[in-house]
């Protein structure tokens, strides 16, 4: 008599098989908090670059979450891989856009203090004398080579 296996081990040995391979290249962590907004924003998005030193990208990515009730405070994820035919190795920094999106709108916009863009929509501009903070930079961190085993 022959035994076949339950369909939903089958399908789970499937979807392992199938599944990502490896990691991404860079996974960045990007603190935001927004606060006051008017009920018109309804999405913040997140670019990320890895660039090399002559500011070249290396490769990006975007997360992208929901406001609700005017602000949001939390960490977005962006992660992804070095663009095809480039070595994620030769990338030493990065920068991150925020962007925001009006609930009835299809395109992201980038926020401005009121005193810069006195014409910028209204619901993307800063209160007058708030710090605005839209683009973060730094260094990526270098992978350690692992330590030798100890003798024994």
């Amino acid at each position: 008599m022959m035994h076949s296996l339950p369909k939903y081990l089958l399908i789970s040995l499937m979807l392992g098989f199938f599944g990502p391979l490896a990691a991404e290249d860079y996974v960045i962590e990007v603190p935001v908090k927004l606060e006051r907004l008017m009920n018109d924003v309804g999405e913040v998005m997140v670019t990320c670059e890895a660039i090399n030193t002559d500011e070249d990208v290396i490769g990006s990515g975007q997360q992208k979450a929901p406001i609700r009730g005017g602000a949001f405070d939390d960490k977005l994820t962006v992660s992804f891989d070095a663009d095809y035919g480039k070595n994620p190795h030769d990338a030493t920094r990065y920068r991150c856009i925020m962007r925001l999106r009006q609930v009835s709108g299809r395109e992201y916009t980038i926020p401005q203090s009121t005193e810069e863009e006195p014409d910028w929509p209204i619901w993307a501009r800063a209160k007058a004398g708030t710090e605005l903070v839209y683009q973060v930079e730094g260094e990526l961190a270098t992978d350690e080579a692992p330590a030798a085993p100890a003798p024994e």
